[in-house]
């Protein structure tokens, strides 16, 4: 029975507070102005000061014509809604001459599925409204009216909501549909729409689905003729006859919903609807009159009601320029209209008649007269999209057809309005936002458990290639639905259920009885266990136990065990309930006491829903000191014992702290009563926070419950003092993430003490400025509790939401002390898990306290094979004490089934708990890596998983489809949605507000988050009929919802939009009076009082239709739900917030539902190949590089792919001489040399597979044909090497190859060899193939060509260009791009011939001289516009990131140093390949970097090696002492790698004079070598010393074969790749470790078969060579340096393969130093940055030194965390 409610207010506040207003008709009282707050009169506001532009420009004002005088097409107009009341008297049909009728209508009269009911409500019977909803009890007494602060305008805030309420499951399972039957009217989805609307049960499609045409994916249906609407995209609705077979996509009719009855156009503006004015600008921040009273502005949060970061929006007067069709965006070829074969279920254009934007449209057709704007559409399938760029796609496409979520949930839940969901069906679930009644016949109800796909693949490869993850969302206190059973408790007694001996898995339907019932088999670990001999009983016929019914555990997916004793570590008692509230000045002056004073005596004592029973509550408050309350039964009013002393906590009492609520609630009111008058004249405004927390811990640590914190600021003082961090500048930057950890342990141990003593933290914060949520809100995150954000809070605006958050926190359902355990089948393992709780192990999630909101997610990962023909099965167990006091065990298990198809898993794929995951996951990442890299994340997530159905799912399309799996259609809508979300928004907002958002996504159900990124939009002013009124069952039909777009709002219309945290009730300017003098009692817009959080309890039909529509919105969110009241034009600071929440539109700084959509497509990788003609070596790689780099300053990731036509299998076993140097990789790959240019210019680190030959495509085919892959098809080039060319180039092109691990956005292709060589025809024609293969906006082809200059005059030729291109369009290729090579500037009559005979753009032909060095060639392209072709060509959408803008200003400064250097520095290069400098191309490019980094002119004396030699004075005295003269003269001699033993004595003689002369020297491989065995002969006197590889028996080998490399075959046999190497003891000092930031290791790459012999280090190393770097089992030696010289190096390793021209090797750069006589000063600056001089003359230097001091420190972490993990592992 209700109690009279002593704060009872009325929906303006207090009494005595309610605004002043005069009566009118309707409205039944008027109180006096307030005088402490005078309004002003409607109308006369001064217009707010201006803020930034939120949404798009060309905004079309809502409800105007379109340029000819008649509504825009596709667009929404009065009476000509998506839903509306029916046309205005007088309006005729529509005719043929009235205008457009655009594409998406209704055919004709369809049906409306039944909606869901509830619980009856008795005509005539009063509707009970919400608490704090309307008056319903006495007034307060006199001692509790606090007087609050003055009244202000209260604008929007976040809001709250409830759980919804579910049907009935008395309807019997659905039955199959049938196939359509003539007589239907087809509509533009492909599903047909019977004539008449009688309730229809949906029924199973056939198992072989719908038939396909070409181009339809697997169970797909395509829809036909949108094309010829969209122009350059073309809706193909690739539907596939998905598993939820139930589930039908077809609108339903009816009046009311949604694009539904006859529709018409009038050809004007409405009649007495005025045009709407422009709307002002709107301020960014509140004014002075909305501040609040003695409170400092918060700092980078909004004002009283707002949230932050949205713009106004652009003025409503601009009017759009109308949608063309006609030619496509400059630098777009036109796209012609694609037609598609008709299928009987699919409606069609008449023949003959392309679609046009202005053209009748023909009324004989059978479609009625019903006009189609405003069509909600729920397509599946294919877009073509045209890469009109970003700002033609609105105009190419109708948001009409692109899938709607509206269609998409209606559908659903008309399935299951009349059908329960049975758990083992093995069908996909109902949506989450769906209500349904789930029959629990083996498998967990979803409400408990979710996961992203319900068919498991069977390896990590499979699951990697569908790029949708594994993970499950666990909801394990969900509340069940209206109708479900009750789960059922299991007591086993003393011994407790029955589990797996092996991995503890509790009994379950998936257990497998066996040996006649002696035996069961775990479902999880398939462990054997006998059935204890109690328990034991016979197998029926079908091997169930006899007593199988009797058992629950046995049919039940969840069930409850009575917890023994061994799973008590305390004694279970009643969840206890401790407020503890801020009494400082801010609270007390705020109205924040008073009203939670309030909150808690409503939820204790105003007769609803409240405390369980047997619940135990206690007080206490702080501000510099603690205050307990002693509340005993006995005593007449409450005892304050306060502790002032902070620094020794304790609890004053032993008994009445902690107190029944019901005996002791004389006292408890009193209390209440007394608390705002008691701190009334408090001055404190510093809360000791933390302490009050200890004190809480103190008293609660034995009992365990929830802690209700009630806090007003930022703790200053008192234990764990906080300060205030944030700062502007770090908002929005990289920087910004370090704002999202706590600043002070103290707080998370404090939370992790909280979490072990089974307390719940919910937090309720009331900031004026910053509070570090990020810090103090430790304490929900690792308890599981809740953080509610009131900013700038006032009691007029957000009292009742708090009075609501309070009581629906604490009275839903509540466990608490409890732990949760998830266990997965063999083959599978748990590898993260998402939440607010807190882990000691890396199994156990303890959660102090979980309601029956909160959810937790888990990522699976593989861990091996799964057995198709078995399930996959999950067990969640969670282990808690229900809030009466009862130690539980609650068991969910699921069982799914796995599969090898790649397919089945995206038909089983559940969006709605992928989108859950995705966020959870997200959330996680942000402390980790920026925002802006956790948007590219989530973004690339959505590009991967569509670009993964698309080309292993759906069967062959048209070139430029964007494919949407039947599962996945809503999927970049929803990314959309969460990337507008505050969490992860691109702007720069308040901490706080970003961290609480944050946690909220952490804890968020499915069905939760669901509705916060897709707000629900509902119109108020269509409520005829039955709408607003409760069905047979009780429940109150809603009209259906909109899309949320500002394109479907009328201007006279009134809309409820909400998210389940915010509810906004919005009002067009042109709303009748009827419906204002009915709802609001008032006679015009501008007198609604936009601070009213009730409506007025009016007596009408249209008033209680729409108050029974708001309940039933509150009733169905887990919070509360606040309402507030937005005017059109009038209010609009709130007319921002609740644009912000229109998330189809663009706001918020992201793009529009159709604009993202096109971006989607545009953003799959992209392909550009670079072709050569007329000679070859005619720089195909440099421009390939330079265009890879140039993409990279616009912050695209970008990989490259090198195709060599010859028939080796590597470039390993080719000779130096014949195709220049052997680059080698990472990965041991030995590679052409253009693969080391790549990795130069776009520092990135490629694979061996980046590398195609003709070998490895033979091998790989050849090898296929073998196993019977091809099934017996005779194999050729054509279609098989072809294939294999093209699945080559896709696969290697999705490999990261970059230090951030993520996909690359452009592969770049070069084909070796020129156009017309015979051994590179396969490849053409493959690439001729590729083109349409991934389709033409997503391939560009460069071809590289020679102008040569000819004759004394310099005359520039064409032929060969021309000849050139006309072989390769011959081949069936056509450049885009021509990149002419010349030794001179293109003339501009040379370059337009060549674009008129071959057929480009002017700008297309590109002039490539002959430059001073290669790294001017991407400057030169730049200033030629060739990223600007590009960005058109492919549609790249630039990324404006801080490392792009400076990368390319330090390429432009690497280019301007190179042409201003004068100091040279001269390099002899000792070696054997000297005719081909090609063959040291790595080494002369390492040498120019270190050069550049000293500013020094590099010189480069190349000298053969064998030139040194005696025998060459004998026989050619000249050439040696040449050779010797340039050898003299050097600063600096290296001897690079090489094999066999020609010149090697003369590479010897060049060490020894190095050696001997204080000359630097750096010998690479076999130069170490070298060094090595010069050391051996001439300082330890071991005549005849070498190499094994140089003779076949030396007397002294000190360098020996590597015993496990083979000596029979040569290719890939060699030690290759990167390879650890440990810098010793003895290195300490050492010249080479101190170049590499003295770290302890590094990783270098190898090409070698020799090495130093063990046997020969003693002794050498005693006679002065000293071996500082081993391997990493430390017996191979690496690194060699000569103590006491200027710089002789050896190192058995490659470091030439890492250098970059922006980051030199350490090594070349030490080399480079020593030869320049700046290694020592350098060396110093090391030890001391600061002091250094020679940093400041040579700032390059400055930059490698902090580069390397940095990665030495990033390798010493990772060192430290690869030995913490080994020793582990121990």
């Amino acid at each position: 029975m209700s109690q009279p409610n002593p704060f009872q207010q009325g929906p303006y506040g207090p009494p005595q507070q309610r605004p002043s207003f005069p009566p009118g008709p309707g409205r039944p009282y008027a109180h006096p102005p307030d005088p402490n707050q005078p309004r002003p009169p409607p109308g006369n506001q001064a217009p707010p000061p201006p803020s930034p532009a939120q949404f798009r420009p060309q905004q079309r004002p809502l409800g105007q014509p379109g340029p000819h005088g008649g509504p825009v097409a596709g667009l929404m107009t009065p009476g000509a809604g998506v839903r509306g009341p029916s046309p205005a008297p007088g309006f005729r049909p529509a005719q043929p001459t009235d205008g457009p009728r655009p594409m998406g209508a209704p055919m004709g009269p369809g049906f409306r599925p039944h909606m869901q009911q509830g619980p009856v409500i008795q005509p005539g019977q009063p509707m009970t409204p919400l608490a704090g909803s309307a008056p319903l009890h006495a007034q307060p007494p006199a001692e509790l009216r606090q007087p609050s602060p003055a009244i202000r305008p209260a604008l929007g805030t976040p809001l709250a909501g409830q759980q919804p309420i579910r049907p009935l499951a008395d309807a019997p399972r659905p039955t199959p549909q049938s196939p359509p039957q003539p007589g239907g009217h087809a509509v533009p989805n492909g599903f047909p729409t019977p004539q008449h609307s009688p309730p229809q049960t949906p029924r199973p499609l056939p198992a072989s689905g719908p038939a396909s045409g070409p181009g339809t994916p697997p169970g797909g249906t395509p829809v036909d003729n949108i094309t010829q609407q969209f122009g350059g995209m073309n809706v193909n609705a690739a539907a596939r006859a998905s598993t939820r077979a139930r589930r039908v996509y077809a609108p339903p009719g009816g009046p009311g919903s949604e694009g539904q009855g006859p529709q018409q156009f009038p050809p004007g503006p409405t009649p007495g609807m005025p045009p709407t004015p422009g709307m002002p600008p709107t301020p960014g921040a509140l004014g002075p009159a909305f501040q609040q009273p003695q409170q400092p502005p918060y700092h980078g949060m909004p004002g009283p009601g707002m949230q932050t970061g949205p713009q106004p929006p652009t003025p409503y007067g601009q009017q759009p320029p109308a949608p063309s069709y006609g030619q496509p965006p400059a630098g777009v070829p036109p796209v012609p209209m694609q037609h598609q074969t008709s299928s009987p279920n699919f409606a069609q254009m008449p023949a003959g008649r392309p679609y046009q934007q202005n053209a009748p449209y023909p009324q004989n057709n059978g479609y009625g007269a019903g006009a189609l704007a405003g069509r909600q559409y729920g397509g599946r399938g294919s877009m073509d999209i045209g890469q009109g760029g970003p700002g033609g796609s609105r105009a190419r496409i109708d948001p009409n057809q692109i899938p709607s979520p509206i269609v998409v949930q209606e559908n659903d839940q008309a399935t299951y309005d009349q059908s329960a969901f049975y758990t083992k069906s093995q069908a996909q679930p109902p949506l989450a936002s769906t209500s349904f009644t789930a029959v629990d016949d083996g498998n967990s109800n979803p409400r408990f458990m979710r996961l992203t796909t319900y068919t498991f693949p069977c390896t990590d490869e499979l699951s990697t290639l569908t790029a949708i993850p594994l993970g499950a969302i666990i909801q394990p206190l969900a509340d069940l639905g209206n109708g479900e059973e009750p789960i059922e408790t299991v007591d086993y007694g003393e011994k407790g259920p029955v589990r797996c001996n092996r991995c503890r898995a509790y009994i379950n339907p998936g257990f497998l009885y066996i040996e006649g019932g002696r035996k069961f088999r775990c479902n999880l670990c398939s462990f054997d266990n006998d059935v204890p001999v109690d328990q034991f009983v016979n197998l029926d016929m079908s091997g169930h136990r006899l007593d199988w019914e009797r058992h629950p555990e046995l049919r039940k997916g969840t069930v409850e065990f009575v917890a023994t004793g061994e799973y008590c570590a305390r004694k279970p008692e009643s969840a206890s309930y401790v407020f503890a509230i801020d009494v400082t000045w801010t609270a007390v002056q705020s109205g924040m006491l008073a009203k939670c004073a309030q909150a808690i005596w409503e939820l204790l004592y105003s007769g609803e829903k409240g405390l369980p029973q047997g619940a135990k509550v206690g007080f206490l408050t702080f501000d510099k000191a603690i205050h307990f309350y002693n509340l005993k039964a006995t005593l007449e009013q409450p005892q304050m014992l306060v502790v002032p002393d902070i620094d020794d906590i304790f609890v004053p009492l032993q008994a009445g702290f902690l107190v029944d609520p019901y005996e002791s609630r004389p006292v408890i009111e009193n209390l209440l009563k007394s608390l705002p008058s008691i701190f009334e004249g408090n001055r404190i405004s510093e809360p000791l926070l933390g302490a009050a927390v200890q004190a809480a811990y103190a008293a609660m640590k034995d009992r365990g419950g929830k802690l209700c914190l009630f806090q007003t600021g930022l703790p200053l003082t008192g234990p764990g003092a906080l300060k205030n961090r944030e700062d502007a500048k770090l908002l929005g930057t990289d920087k910004e993430r370090a704002l999202y950890e706590p600043q002070e342990y103290f707080w998370t141990k404090l939370g992790q003490d909280c979490a072990t003593a089974g307390i719940c933290v919910d937090l309720y914060l009331f900031p004026s400025a910053y509070t570090d949520v990020a810090t103090i809100g430790a304490l929900s995150a690792l308890t599981g509790g809740d953080i509610y954000n009131y900013i700038n809070f006032d009691v007029n605006r957000d009292g009742q939401r708090f009075v609501g958050d309070v009581k629906r926190s604490l009275s839903r359902s509540f466990g608490y002390d409890a732990l949760l355990r998830i266990r997965v089948s063999t083959g599978l393992k748990v590898a993260e898990y998402f939440g607010n709780f807190y882990m000691r192990n890396a199994t156990d999630i303890e959660l102090a306290g979980l309601d029956s909101s909160k959810a937790v997610g888990i990522a699976l990962r593989h861990d091996g094979k799964l057995d198709e023909k078995a399930d996959t099965s999950i067990q969640a167990a969670l282990l808690y004490t229900t809030a009466s006091g009862q130690r539980r065990i609650r068991v969910h298990n699921i069982s799914v089934p796995n599969t090898t198809l790649l397919g089945n898993v995206f038909r089983s794929a559940d969006m709605d708990t992928t989108m859950n995951y995705l966020a959870k996951a997200a959330v996680a990442q942000t402390v980790n890596v920026p925002i802006r890299t956790v948007r590219g994340q989530l973004e690339e997530k959505c590009i991967k998983i569509l670009t993964a159905y698309r080309k292993h799912a759906a069967s062959s399309t048209s070139p430029g489809q964007l494919i949407l799996p039947e599962s996945f259609k809503l999927y970049p809508l929803y990314n959309l949605c969460l990337l507008k979300n505050k969490a992860f928004r691109a702007d720069a907002i308040s901490s706080d507000v970003r961290v609480h958002s944050m946690r909220v996504l952490k804890s968020l159900s499915v069905p939760d988050s669901i509705a916060l990124l897709y707000p629900r939009m509902i119109p108020l002013h269509v409520l005829q009929d039955a709408l607003g009124e409760p069905d047979e069952r009780g429940r109150i039909r809603l009209p259906s919802a909109i899309r949320t777009s500002v394109d479907r709002l009328e201007t006279n219309g009134a809309y409820l939009i909400e998210n389940g945290h915010q509810m906004c009730i919005w009002l067009g300017r042109g709303i009748s009076v009827d419906f204002l003098r009915a709802v609001f009692g008032v006679e015009a817009l501008e007198a609604i009082d936009v601070r009213m959080r009730n409506l007025l309890p009016l007596d009408n039909p249209i008033a209680r239709k729409v108050q029974n529509v708001i309940r039933r919105v509150q009733s169905e969110r887990s919070r509360y739900l606040q309402m507030q009241i937005v005017r059109q034009e009038i209010d609009q600071q709130l007319e921002v917030e609740f644009r912000s929440l229109l998330v189809e539109d663009e706001n918020v700084h992201n793009s529009s539902y159709v604009d993202y959509l096109c971006n989607v497509h545009r953003s799959a990788m992209k392909y550009i190949l670079v072709t050569g003609g007329v000679i070859s070596g005619i720089g195909k790689g440099v421009i390939a590089s330079s265009t890879g780099l140039l993409l990279r300053t616009h912050g695209l990731k970008v990989t490259s792919i090198k195709i060599d036509p010859y028939l080796n299998i590597d470039a390993g076993t080719l000779s130096p001489l014949d195709h220049g140097e052997v680059f080698v990789l990472d990965d041991g790959g030995e590679v052409d040399l253009d693969l080391g240019n790549y990795e130069r210019f776009l520092d990135i680190t490629l694979t061996r597979d980046n590398n195609i030959t003709t070998g490895k495509i033979y091998k790989s085919v050849i090898e296929r044909e073998r196993k019977g892959d091809y099934l017996g098809k005779t194999v050729q080039v054509v279609p098989h090497i072809t294939d294999a060319i093209q699945e080559w180039v896709e696969r290697v092109a999705h490999i990261p190859v970059d230090a951030s691990g993520e996909e690359p956005d452009v592969c770049i292709i070069e084909l070796g060899g020129t156009v017309g060589d015979i051994e590179s025809a396969p490849f053409v024609e493959a690439m001729r193939q590729f083109q349409f293969r991934v389709g033409h906006e997503n391939f560009c082809l460069i071809h590289v060509s020679l102008v040569p200059v000819v004759g004394s005059v310099g005359e520039q030729k064409t032929k060969p260009t021309q000849s050139s291109i006309r072989d390769l369009r011959g081949l069936g290729l056509s450049p885009d791009l021509i990149a002419c090579r010349s030794s001179v500037s293109l003339q501009p009559d040379v370059q337009q011939k060549i674009s008129m005979f071959c057929h480009v753009p002017t700008e297309h032909v590109l002039a490539v001289e002959d430059c001073n060095s290669v790294y001017h060639v991407p400057l030169l392209l730049h200033r030629q516009g060739l990223l600007t072709v590009l960005e058109k060509r492919l549609g790249i959408v630039r990324r404006s990131e801080p490392s792009s803008v400076s990368l390319f200003e330090k390429w432009k400064q690497l280019t301007t140093r190179y042409d201003r250097l004068h100091d040279t520095v001269r390099i002899v290069l000792v070696g054997k390949y000297t005719h081909l400098k090609d063959s040291y191309i790595s080494v002369v490019k390492a040498l120019e970097h270190a050069s550049l980094s000293c500013n020094r002119k590099l010189v480069i004396d190349w000298v053969e090696a064998s030139d040194l030699e005696t025998e060459t004075l004998k026989v050619d005295p000249i050439k040696y002492h040449d050779a010797w003269k340039v050898l003299v003269g050097a600063a600096g001699i290296l001897v690079p790698g090489g094999f066999g033993n020609r010149g090697t004595e003369g590479k010897i003689a060049a060490a020894k004079w190095a050696r001997e002369n204080k000359i630097p020297y750096l010998g690479i491989c076999l130069g170490m070598q070298i060094a090595v065995i010069e050391y051996a002969r001439h300082v330890c006197g071991l005549e005849g010393a070498n190499s094994a590889e140089l003779t076949a028996d030396p007397a002294h080998p000190v360098v020996i074969y590597m015993p496990e490399i083979s000596k029979t075959h040569l290719g890939g046999t060699m030690r290759l790749g990167d390879r650890y190497t440990h810098f010793t003891d003895a290195s300490v000092g050492s010249i080479t470790r101190q170049l590499y930031g003295n770290a302890n290791h590094v990783h270098e790459r190898h090409r070698h078969r020799y090495e130093v012999n063990p046997k020969y280090v003693k002794q050498l190393e005693e006679a002065g060579l000293s071996f500082i770097g081993h391997d990493e089992k430390g017996e191979r030696m690496i690194i060699t340096e000569l103590k006491g010289h200027p710089f002789f190096v050896g190192t058995q390793y490659h470091p030439e393969y890492k250098t970059r021209p922006l980051k030199p090797t350490p090594v070349f750069l030490g080399f480079i130093l020593a030869s320049s006589g700046l290694l020592p000063e350098y060396l110093e600056s090391m030890k001391d940055p600061s002091a250094s001089t020679l940093l400041g003359r040579y700032p390059s230097l400055a930059e490698e030194l902090v580069s390397q001091l940095s990665q030495a420190t990033l390798d010493d972490k990772k060192d430290a965390k690869d030995t913490a993990d080994s020793n582990a592992s121990a």
